[in-house]
């Protein structure tokens, strides 16, 4: 007897639940994970915005987090203009975070200026 070719499975699978644990979008973005954090947070939003800069969409992200000035968003605007090889104006963001509470990560991002990013296609 020939098999016949179905589009019903049997057993049904059942997929697993995407559990969030995250209260907000910055919840997220602080945790590391940036789809989610971009898709929880309203359109606009400077969370929104960073968390695309580091899901890869550098340049939109970008564009939408210029005005935003907390020294977290200068940190990430710092990274995406590295990523963009502009590193001056890199540079001009981190020292603009001396002295706040992202300056270990300004620090350790002004070390890496000089490598040029490696980013996967």
């Amino acid at each position: 007897m020939a098999l016949q070719p179905t589009d019903r499975l049997d057993p049904q699978p059942t997929w697993p639940a995407v559990v969030n644990p995250f209260g907000s979008a910055a919840d997220a973005f602080a945790a590391g994970n940036y789809p989610l954090a971009f898709s929880m947070a309203q359109q606009g939003s400077a969370i929104r915005a960073a968390a695309m800069v580091m899901c890869g969409a550098i340049a939109p992200g970008l564009a939408i987090l210029e005005p935003f000035e907390s020294s977290e968003m200068r940190l990430v605007r710092a990274y995406a203009h590295w990523c963009l090889d502009q590193i001056s104006e890199a540079r001009a963001l981190i020292d603009t975070l001396k002295g706040t509470e992202a300056s270990a990560e300004a620090e350790q991002l002004g070390s890496l200026l000089e490598t040029p990013p490696e980013i996967a296609l």
